[in-house]
């Protein structure tokens, strides 16, 4: 649970932070990329920082105890990261990139790998409600009753 736990904070922090230097400086991060900066580019840069901005903070929201929805969480973001990287990969060999993309890319693959190895371990642990819980908790997936709804 505490690579779990790790894992979705280091996402929420990574797309929060990455968000608002989209957001607030666009030019920097399409500097880094090798992108000539233009008010297209930053418009469309600022918007998918305001989306960041927010993933990151509901990544916050999700409770490490709920397995489908940890489970669901850690598989949106490995495939948020491993098809990023894909699409940076491949606009590296059309040209449009830098080659700053490649150290990111394998990194963000790997991240992305150990979000789905989190996520497979999960299914693996189900937890059973107890006599004296109070939660409901007995069937895991998405229309599982918990004391929160």
């Amino acid at each position: 649970m505490r690579l779990t736990k790790a894992l979705l904070w280091l996402a929420a922090v990574a797309f929060v932070a990455i968000g608002l230097a989209f957001a607030v400086v666009p030019g920097v991060p399409l500097g880094f990329l090798g992108i000539a900066a233009s008010p297209a580019t930053e418009f469309l840069l600022r918007s998918e920082g305001v989306a960041l901005v927010a993933t990151g903070l509901l990544l916050v929201l999700i409770p490490p105890a709920r397995s489908w929805r940890t489970r669901f969480a850690l598989l949106a973001v490995a495939a948020y990261l491993i098809i990023g990287s894909v699409v940076d990969l491949r606009a590296y060999l059309d040209g449009v990139v830098g080659a700053a993309v490649l150290p990111s890319a394998a990194i963000r693959i790997a991240a992305g790998a150990l979000c789905v190895l989190a996520a497979i371990a999960r299914a693996g642990s189900v937890v059973t409600p107890s006599a004296t819980s109070t939660a409901t908790t007995a069937q895991d997936g998405p229309g599982a009753e918990t004391a929160d709804g």
